[in-house]
């Protein structure tokens, strides 16, 4: 069994809006600092969960970490996860990577660099040449006509390579596959760049819905996203999201790798688990380069809270209109809906999951409570990956009654 390097980022965020019915619950370990038997309380309540929804899956690995912050105190707690981990222990955080490249994009706009309002065929403000490059390789299907809000809400009807398959009428090699399926297992440290994404589409006529007529999950909008941070920055896409949103905002531990080669984590690190059919496979290495701006993000439980409490509060680097316009979001069922590069999740607030082979993850900010969670867990549950997902917003609401329970919200 190989999974890795396929992430199917949507089903995970389909479940994160809440488009599945039914919750489930999860654990806690390890405090990091703050009130010991609240500390306790939110570990016992942690491994109970764990339990309980690990029983249903016979040797299912792996396990389950989260850091809570909530005004000056924060808690870290683990169970199942091998090597004691800390809230400075990496991870793959997948679409969480959307956050910081819809603030790049609206950071861009707030130094009157661009306008979401545009079309990606449209001329970079104050510029000759268009947001995305005028080539074959960039003629994608409705070009003239997609806005750069439209990419950032979902709604721009791109193709998604990472999760679809392209039409068996194509002339391509890769007719009836999967574009990634077919390219990665050919060499597994092949860099896929935007161009190469941008020229899969382009070449195919590849096209979901036009623009504007509903919301359709694409990582691969996102790529074009990261493209155009490149061309009206002019720096490469990590380079640029690096100097002017992880750095300044203290994320230290926090890398967007885009080279095929880029395929180990940073110490210290937890070795993710693919699970599905009852087996279960390590994911040790994982090739990233076809993730860039849209899942390339490997960072620690610590720097997640710390960028979701920023972001949402305005304290990131972007002006409190440009949050809102972030936090603005379309509704998709009655408990949740998208912004720009924003979930919402009535009852948990603000931010966003992430999928990829051996890690799910989820950072989430309630400005009503101040409380800044991450959950991560180190096993890919591929024989029930709703049910999974469902118990992460189950526990973070179970966070949320045992600090109200202890008096602390």
């Amino acid at each position: 069994m190989r999974l890795s390097g396929l992430a199917f980022l949507l089903l995970a965020v389909l479940l994160a809006l809440g488009s599945l019915p039914g919750l489930a619950s999860e654990n806690i370990s390890n405090p990091v600092k703050g009130n010991h038997t609240t500390a306790e309380a939110l570990q016992t309540m942690l491994e109970e969960r764990w339990i309980d929804y690990s029983s249903d899956y016979p040797n299912l690995p792996g396990g389950i970490a989260l850091l809570v912050a909530y005004a000056e105190d924060s808690y870290f707690a683990s169970c199942g996860i091998e090597g004691e981990p800390t809230e400075n222990t990496h991870f793959r955080a997948a679409s969480i990577t959307k956050t910081l490249t819809a603030a790049g994009i609206l950071l861009l706009q707030q130094r009157g660099l661009l306008n979401i309002e545009d079309t990606v065929d449209s001329n970079i403000p104050g510029r000759a040449e268009p947001y995305l490059p005028d080539t074959p390789q960039y003629a994608i299907p409705y070009g003239d006509s997609i806005t750069i809000r439209q990419l950032l809400e979902h709604r721009a009807g791109v193709f998604d390579i990472s999760n679809y398959v392209v039409p068996e009428n194509s002339e391509a090699p890769y007719a009836g596959q999967n574009y990634l399926g077919y390219i990665l297992p050919q060499d597994f440290e092949h860099t896929v760049t935007f161009d190469e994404l941008a020229g899969v589409i382009a070449s195919n006529q590849l096209s979901i819905a036009p623009p504007g007529t509903g919301y359709s999950y694409s990582d691969t909008g996102y790529s074009l996203l990261g493209k155009i941070i490149e061309q009206v920055s002019g720096e490469s896409f990590g380079d640029f999201i690096t100097k002017n949103l992880l750095l300044p905002n203290g994320l230290h531990d926090s890398t967007l790798p885009y080279l095929g080669t880029d395929q180990t984590l940073p110490s210290p690190f937890t070795i993710g688990y693919d699970y599905y059919g009852g087996e279960f496979e390590p994911v040790s290495n994982d090739n990233p380069s076809w993730q860039v701006a849209n899942g390339n993000l490997v960072t620690t439980p610590a720097d997640l809270a710390e960028w979701g409490k920023r972001l949402y509060t305005g304290k990131a680097g972007l002006e409190s209109e440009y949050v809102k316009m972030m936090m603005d979001v379309k509704r998709l069922s009655d408990t949740g809906g998208y912004g720009l590069g924003c979930e919402y999740i009535e009852g948990i607030g603000y931010g966003h999951s992430g999928a990829v082979s051996g890690y799910l993850s989820m950072m989430s900010y309630d400005p009503d409570r101040d409380l800044s969670t991450v959950v991560f867990a180190n096993v890919m549950n591929w024989d029930d990956l709703a049910n999974q997902m469902m118990f992460f917003r189950g526990l973070i609401r179970q966070v949320q009654t045992t600090l109200r329970g202890r008096s602390e919200m």
